[in-house]
């Protein structure tokens, strides 16, 4: 797949109603170098657009027709009626226009004075100290911005990516965190934050203490305690808070994967995300086997040999998919 990627698919990727293969189909289309360009400027204008108030219409084909409205009174638009992403795409940066304007507005108004400390990660997994001492393990290609010195009122933290915070208490300076459509407020807890940019949904999991969850758009707060997940789709205005059933979900730093009698497609699927690696069962009879099993600090290599040994299975290592049979 080259450049045939449809612009329905990309926008229900981005405003969180794809399916899963519609989001397969997508993470296999970006990868490609010609259109990663395409994807990341697409994922800057929504990342963008959906920082802007709850009264801002964020749908396209309706934006556009403001803005085309307001560009008719200064001159004449001849559309062009093709199906073409050019088209789509113009409509989008028409929206972006306007986006930006209100976003850097709200900017200057709520931040203005303050200076940022700006970290950043790739390929790698960093940890950084903030001013109160406070902890924060970056995974990759993540974003964090920090006021310097946590001057202001709060502890003022801006997230792209995940990262997980060990949160010094001090109930007189509230930490906050600002990620795109979600906030977090907490005095002094340990929890994981998930919200890249390009994802469909921000997820919250909490380790120790209670953490204030806040979707922007629609003001809804909910408090989340220990043991707590809680998620938001970008393209809804609700946070759905469960039990975290998920003894994986800090894996990306402690190296340790841990199975009991779960099914092998499954323990396939968190292993694939750890090791951000494309991994296809090609026989159908063993994605139902049930296994117990544990990966402890292991390179990619040595975790294929253990389940080939353990599931009795083949496994062949592509330059970018892996095989089980």
């Amino acid at each position: 797949m080259k450049n045939d990627i449809s612009t329905e698919i990309l926008l229900k990727y981005f405003n969180g109603s794809a399916s899963k293969e519609e989001e397969n189909i997508i993470l296999e289309w970006s990868r490609i170098p010609e259109n990663k360009k395409v994807f990341d400027e697409l994922k800057e204008i929504w990342t963008i657009s959906g920082t802007v108030p709850e009264d801002f219409d964020l749908n396209i084909e309706k934006a556009w027709e403001k803005v085309s409205t307001e560009i008719d009174k200064r001159e004449k638009v001849i559309p062009y009626k093709g199906n073409n992403f050019k088209y789509y795409f113009s409509k989008i940066a028409a929206v972006f226009i306007i986006s930006v304007s209100i976003y850097f507005i709200y900017e200057m108004t709520s931040s203005k004075d303050l200076k940022f400390e700006k970290v950043f990660t790739k390929d790698n997994i960093k940890e950084v100290v903030l001013p109160d001492s406070s902890k924060v393990w970056l995974n990759n290609n993540t974003a964090l911005e920090y006021v310097e010195n946590f001057e202001g009122d709060n502890r003022l933290v801006k997230l792209d990516g995940e990262a997980y915070f060990e949160v010094t208490e001090n109930p007189e300076k509230p930490f906050v965190i600002e990620a795109l459509s979600s906030q977090v407020e907490v005095l002094g807890t340990s929890f994981n934050f998930r919200a890249y940019g390009a994802e469909t949904k921000n997820t919250l999991a909490v380790k120790s203490g209670k953490v204030l969850f806040s979707n922007i758009r629609s003001s809804e707060k909910i408090i989340i305690e220990e043991g707590e997940l809680a998620v938001l789709h970008k393209g809804r205005n609700e946070i759905r808070k469960s039990i975290n059933t998920d003894k994986n979900y800090l894996a990306w730093i402690t190296g340790k994967l841990m199975f009991e009698d779960e099914q092998f497609e499954i323990i396939l699927k968190y292993i694939s995300k750890y090791y951000s690696y494309p991994m296809v069962i090609v026989n159908p009879e063993i994605r139902q086997t049930r296994l117990t099993i544990s990966f402890d600090n292991l390179e990619i290599d040595e975790a294929l040999k253990v389940l080939e040994m353990t599931m009795n299975v083949k496994i062949r290592k592509d330059s970018d998919t892996i095989f089980i049979n």
